[in-house]
């Protein structure tokens, strides 16, 4: 494979920055599309691209870039590949897992987005660019979620072209022992919090339109004075334009 030489990139696809990453795009610089995500599928459709779901039609030698597509990579799925990229909504090694900006919230961790090289462990890949995002004393999920998605974007804009012209990536290892949390952590905080946990920071850290607030939260004043949020979060999002896969 000789650098330098446009070469197209797969993308592996899911959620509304994935919706997002394909207006961003021209069809000549993508292989396949690989999402489960129908408004996805059907985008990249428009744009006469290839679209899968199916592993075995993945592509060896190519290098692909992983936006919020919602399945772990098994090592046999990596080796399809030349490399294959992340872009992750932590700060890695911190947000290593699921839902990084809720537990940036409720432990005090730090935020931001990354752009890792993936490996066989978790979001514990070498790391080729980060973007640092302060969290705010009135932060909530919903809020700290759409600075960090302008981290992504950021990142995506400013590696995407060095992808598909075949350029190097430089690699970094990650430092630190970061954190890790997986889907059976969130839920039990979120449903049996443990009594030393401070509800009020967690009812924040819920607060974000991909969240239900749970029944014991419901009742709390924290809870009631932001009830709107997570739909209003939503619908900010959209007509801000900030999810709009046109949007350059």
């Amino acid at each position: 494979m000789h650098r330098g030489i446009a070469e197209p990139v797969d993308l592996l696809l899911g959620s509304a920055i994935g919706l997002w990453v394909l207006g961003q795009v021209r069809p000549r610089e993508v292989g396949v599309v690989f999402t489960f995500d129908s408004a996805i599928a059907m985008r990249a459709g428009r744009l006469g691209l290839t679209i899968t779901s199916a592993p075995a039609h993945l592509q060896s030698g190519r290098r692909a870039l992983s936006v919020h597509f919602p399945k772990v990579l098994a090592p046999a799925d990596l080796s399809y590949y030349e490399a294959v990229y992340n872009l992750h909504p932590g700060l890695l090694p911190f947000g290593r897992g699921m839902y990084p900006v809720f537990w940036a919230l409720l432990e005090n961790e730090p935020a931001g987005a990354t752009l890792h090289r993936m490996t066989a462990r978790v979001d514990a890949g070498p790391v080729i660019d980060q973007v640092a995002v302060r969290v705010n004393p009135d932060d909530t999920g919903g809020s700290l979620h759409q600075r960090v998605l302008k981290a992504e974007m950021s990142l995506f804009r400013r590696w995407w072209p060095v992808l598909t012209r075949g350029g190097e990536l430089p690699e970094r290892e990650q430092a630190g022992r970061g954190s890790y949390h997986d889907l059976r952590g969130f839920e039990e905080m979120r449903d049996r919090p443990p009594d030393d946990v401070d509800r009020a920071r967690l009812i924040k850290a819920l607060t974000h339109p991909q969240f239900s607030l749970p029944a014991w939260a419901r009742d709390e004043p924290l809870a009631r004075a932001g009830d709107s949020e997570p739909a209003g979060a939503e619908k900010g999002w959209a007509s801000s334009g900030l999810l709009d896969p046109r949007r350059k």
